[in-house]
């Protein structure tokens, strides 16, 4: 594999219209820190330092690439929201042939064994009414601890 232009080592990019500078900032700073002060692991940090200040995700979609060994990974932390779509899946309609509009569907979480759980979930449409069929977390979705 051909040498890349300048030694990068880490990108950022912000998967917004805008990015709010207060918010996003202070966990570039400590991401930075961790990783080329203190040789921290960068996506064990990236979670940590994102995910400390529930704005910044929120706010600001971040992705991240880094390169492991000479393997180039991309990756995204997602604030999962219900009303934007949860795990950071875009919510359809059920019905394909419903003219929903943005913001007419939402996700909703289900019990599992009697408990709120953020592991099961439909989405419903206002416009037409309908709910899909529950369905389960995806294996790549891996849940951030909050500190």
């Amino acid at each position: 594999m051909g040498k890349t232009s300048g030694p990068f080592s880490i990108v950022f990019g912000f998967r917004a219209f805008s990015v709010l500078a207060r918010h996003v900032m202070g966990a570039v700073v400590e991401f930075l820190h961790s990783v080329l002060v203190n040789c921290a692991e960068i996506w064990d940090t990236c979670i940590m330092a994102f995910t400390s200040n529930l704005l910044v995700l929120e706010h600001s979609p971040l992705v991240i690439i880094y390169r492991k060994g000479s393997t180039i990974i991309s990756r995204t932390p997602i604030h999962s929201q219900l009303k934007d779509g949860i795990w950071g899946i875009m919510p359809t309609c059920p019905n394909r042939d419903c003219p929903t509009q943005a913001g007419d569907v939402f996700s909703k979480t289900h019990k599992v064994k009697k408990a709120l759980a953020h592991t099961r979930a439909s989405w419903t449409c206002k416009h037409c009414g309908r709910t899909s069929a529950p369905f389960e977390k995806p294996e790549w979705v891996q849940e951030a601890p909050h500190p």
